[in-house]
């Protein structure tokens, strides 16, 4: 589980897309992050080579790790803004991948995932973390904490029996993400170069931390 992840995309936003925020401040404009969305799609999975360790406030899972830091790898003079937020966008897939793998080496029988929040706004997103898991997302738009909270404590009143109720009328997909095979196969090299960046950070980490 990355901390950062929404951090980062924040961070990106904020400090590097000026002229994607001077337009969202016009009246009917897009959104600066769907602004971005727009020149990442342009990039090929993989974002040519940039890869992005997430750790802006150290890693918790899979490994606990407070020393960890964010770390972007492969930049070249050929890239772009675009290359480097879909490497952003690319780094929550990644850990996700990165945390099934650690938690079930063996394999895992998870076919499934459930994406809500901001960031799960993003189809772009969605796409890239589903091609790099390899599951399948139900996008919810409308299940936020409050909503959750409110239907357990309806829960402890005895107002519902079970959660029925929640997934049929509470609750509902608006859209489905299927990864896609073939660009699936296209995240192994860039997956693997992430995984062992991971490790072999791990002690330049604590030695930086230390001095």
């Amino acid at each position: 589980y990355c901390l950062t992840v929404g951090d980062a995309v924040r961070w990106f936003r904020d400090e590097f897309a000026q002229a994607e925020l001077a337009l969202q401040a016009q009246s009917g404009a897009p959104s600066a992050y769907a602004q971005l969305d727009k020149l990442a799609a342009r990039v090929p999975p993989g974002s040519e080579g940039i890869i992005l360790l997430p750790y802006l406030l150290g890693q918790r899972s899979p490994v606990f790790d407070p020393y960890a830091s964010g770390v972007f790898f492969g930049i070249k003079k050929a890239h772009t803004r675009g290359h480097i937020y879909r490497a952003i966008l690319e780094s929550f897939g990644f850990s996700i991948r990165h945390g099934l793998e650690s938690f079930y080496p063996h394999g895992h029988s998870l076919t499934r995932l459930v994406a809500t929040g901001g960031g799960a706004r993003s189809p772009l997103w969605r796409q890239i973390v589903s091609d790099i898991s390899g599951l399948r997302q139900e996008y919810i738009p409308d299940s936020d904490g409050p909503l959750g909270c409110a239907y357990m404590g309806g829960l402890a009143l005895g107002w519902f029996k079970d959660f029925e109720i929640l997934k049929s009328e509470w609750v509902k997909v608006s859209s489905v993400t299927e990864p896609n095979p073939e660009t699936r196969h296209q995240y192994e090299h860039a997956y693997r170069i992430y995984a062992e960046l991971h490790t072999a950070l791990k002690p330049i980490f604590l030695k930086s931390a230390m001095e």
